[in-house]
């Protein structure tokens, strides 16, 4: 019984205490050397997904349920526990990132870099958004991004999932993460 009352007290907690923070910051480290600015959020068209999201960081790994959506020059993440259980919600727009969480921002994955990761799978046209030092090779299941020596920092998997074409594994190689998205 006490456990269930902790459970329902906590959960009333999270649900009820929300933190807004916004971010007009659109740099994130592509190298643990070179900050670049965030691609911006310019989309052909507009989409909706659920995405099951398991991270593998030295041998810890962690899953999130992420609902996505964009339209034209917006991107929206939500974040929900495998309950449902709602953590935060990401607006990003080409004036910068607003973040609402039910969570300390100190629990929370850098934004930045996660917003990164995400532009780098969901940006149609690379070339012209990352900076001279960094190289994008584009085939129909693979975005490799290297930098100017050949060095692989992302290589990025693709799948075709009901004729589009959507991340499956963002394979870091410069920090050392993986990032695997099922579609539910």
């Amino acid at each position: 019984m006490n456990k269930l009352v902790f459970f329902l007290l906590s959960l009333f907690i999270i649900q009820g205490c929300t933190l807004s923070i916004s971010k007009p910051d659109l740099k994130a480290n592509i190298t643990k050397t070179d900050v670049i600015t965030i691609p911006k959020p310019d989309f052909s068209e507009s989409d909706k997904s659920t995405v099951l999201l398991t991270t593998d960081y030295n041998n810890d790994k962690r899953k999130l349920i992420v609902l996505t959506e964009n339209t034209k020059n917006t991107l929206v993440l939500t974040g929900v526990t495998t309950s449902y259980i709602n953590l935060f919600t990401l607006t990003y727009t080409k004036d910068g990132i607003k973040l609402q969480t039910k969570l300390p921002e100190r629990m929370l994955p850098p934004v930045n870099q996660v917003l990164l990761d995400i532009m780098l799978c969901k940006s149609e046209n690379l070339d012209n958004e990352l900076n001279e030092n960094y190289v994008v090779k584009d085939s129909t299941d693979k975005r490799i991004i290297t930098d100017k020596q050949g060095k692989i920092i992302y290589n990025i998997s693709f799948k075709s999932i009901n004729n589009k074409r959507l991340p499956v594994v963002v394979d870091n190689q410069e920090f050392s993460y993986k990032i695997y998205l099922k579609y539910l």
